[in-house]
């Protein structure tokens, strides 16, 4: 069914809508939106909205390095985009088989015009083991030194350091260390911590204390993210935690991280959920996630005018004199930021997904509890239905950008609904904003 545009003229097929300036505004819009969900772990909604638009991105599309949306003079945005989606999805297991189907129409040439495409690539290989992307990726590049021409990044430099590490090539990975040493080149805190991360996952003898060691090297600038990767294979790993080493870590980070940096903090208490929910009932992080959002001194819902600044809440909390893992669990106050709420609840809920699949009573009241904190985030209740789905059903996740739902709406050509988008757009679109 045709769709007609205010100004006269048809759209009838994607192809079409090539010609239309419109299309690079609403692929903008949505692509912006896109980041903007990244940032708050909304993965439902990245997934949902990239289903729409993804019948756009053609062979012929995605090879364009002169559109509005992908050139140098906007350091081909586009790509940059892309990269980010690819991180995010390759990060999380649930979302990892999705990257497949966002490289498979990409030009291989465009991880030389895009630093951080490529690097998010080679992490990702490094992840799944793929060395046969990596391979290709590295056969794009003709210099002497490891295919690294000196215009590339740092980042690029440690994707291919971690891949190697994981991989236990370790003379490839002494070549790449010497290279960045003579260069000069040093590596920043996000760099260092998926090195740790590679030496964590290298199976070769004794990799966490190699890894300790790495950490003890650095100062809590650089090593912050490290800390949180060393919690959380502690609690993945050891049948107890090393308290002492999390003491250390959290003495370090309240000295010199400042309670600003919601990057570290973040984490940092998610690590804490995350060990609450592999070692004791889930109802205690319930407890702590509800005590979290009541104001400590009046027991009301807390203002986040007035402190969504701080990452804790008591007294003793305010002065970083509180570690919540060697405090009891009803004593614990923090100040969530929204961006990590998602990835507490979602941890959550897989938790008694486990523990109470028996138990249809139970884990209805959790989800529902769940589903409510969700939709208080903004976050809709068909992106929690996706995301959740995904978290705890294998097979959800391989199912790709096919939502497989059976009813009629969804029944349409994912064509016709990227049409009919594209016209509310347009008509919901002011003209100040048009111009």
């Amino acid at each position: 069914m045709a769709t007609t545009h205010k100004d006269g003229y048809y759209f009838t097929s994607v192809t079409e809508l090539n010609y239309s300036r419109l299309l690079h505004h609403y692929l903008a819009f949505c692509y912006h939106y896109i980041e903007n969900r990244i940032l708050y772990n909304d993965g439902g909604s990245v997934y949902t909205v990239w289903n729409v638009i993804k019948p756009f991105h053609s062979k012929l599309y995605n090879s364009d390095l002169d559109s509005p949306n992908n050139n140098e003079f906007n350091n081909f945005y586009y790509y940059e985009m892309l990269a980010k989606m690819i991180t995010f999805f390759s990060k999380n297991v649930r979302y990892r088989p999705l990257v497949k189907d966002l490289i498979s129409t990409l030009p291989i040439d465009a991880v030389k015009v895009s630093p951080g495409l490529m690097t998010a690539m080679i992490y990702h290989c490094s992840r799944t083991g793929d060395d046969k992307l990596a391979d290709l990726l590295m056969e794009q590049y003709t210099d002497d030194t490891l295919g690294l021409p000196m215009k590339y990044s740092s980042g690029q430099l440690c994707a291919l350091l971690s891949l190697s590490l994981k991989n236990q090539h370790f003379d490839r990975a002494k070549e790449i260390i010497g290279f960045a040493r003579d260069n000069l080149l040093d590596f920043n805190s996000a760099e260092f911590n998926e090195l740790v991360i590679a030496t964590l996952n290298s199976h070769f003898e004794n990799a966490d204390q190699s890894a300790w060691s790495m950490i003890l090297d650095k100062g809590p600038g650089e090593a912050q993210f490290a800390y949180i990767s060393y919690i959380n294979y502690m609690i993945d790993h050891y049948d107890h935690l090393d308290f002492g080493k999390v003491q250390y870590i959290f003495k370090n980070a309240t000295a010199a991280i400042s309670y600003k940096n919601r990057n570290f903090w973040d984490y940092w208490q998610l690590s804490y959920f995350k060990y609450l929910n592999r070692r004791y009932p889930v109802d205690k992080a319930i407890t702590v996630y509800a005590n979290c959002l009541l104001d400590a001194s009046t027991n009301t819902r807390q203002s986040h005018e007035s402190c969504s600044h701080l990452p804790f809440k008591t007294l003793a909390d305010l002065e970083y004199s509180t570690n919540p893992f060697t405090s009891r669990y009803d004593k614990v106050r923090m100040v969530l930021s929204d961006e990590v709420k998602p990835l507490i609840l979602r941890d959550i809920y897989q938790t008694a997904y486990r523990t109470f699949k028996g138990s249809d009573k139970r884990l209805k009241e959790v989800a529902t509890w769940c589903y409510k904190r969700f939709s208080d985030l903004g976050i809709t209740d068909s992106a929690t239905q996706i995301d959740l789905t995904k978290t705890v059903r294998q097979r959800a996740r391989k199912l790709g950008f096919d939502l497989g739902d059976n009813n009629n709406e969804n029944k349409k050509s994912m064509e016709e609904k990227y049409i009919e988008n594209l016209t509310q757009f347009d008509r919901d679109w002011s003209d100040a904003y048009r111009h």
